[in-house]
């Protein structure tokens, strides 16, 4: 039982922080940078929750740590789960 318990309690979905990470990676630039944009702190804020939310799953995440090609791993992750998505998608 207590095997059970421990399983259950794995995170599948990924995180505030590394949704945070991988969003920041997709636009390619730091929530914190002085030169970050609105809009790019716009972006950063619309994927982190979009990640969160969904939830993204761990392949999308580790595609995007172990490439270092967050917005191509994050357009094949829309295509692998496109219909469960519908329509949101960041700028």
């Amino acid at each position: 039982m207590l095997l059970f318990a421990v399983a259950a309690c794995n995170r599948v979905a990924p995180g505030p922080a590394e949704c945070s990470a991988f969003a920041q990676a997709f636009v390619g630039q730091s929530r914190e940078a002085e030169s970050a944009s609105p809009v790019e702190l716009g972006v950063i804020e619309k994927m982190t929750n979009l990640c969160l939310t969904t939830p993204f799953d761990r392949q999308l995440i580790s595609c995007a740590q172990r490439s270092g090609q967050a917005r191509a791993c994050y357009n094949a992750y829309v295509q692998r789960v496109r219909p469960q998505l519908g329509s949101e998608t960041p700028d």
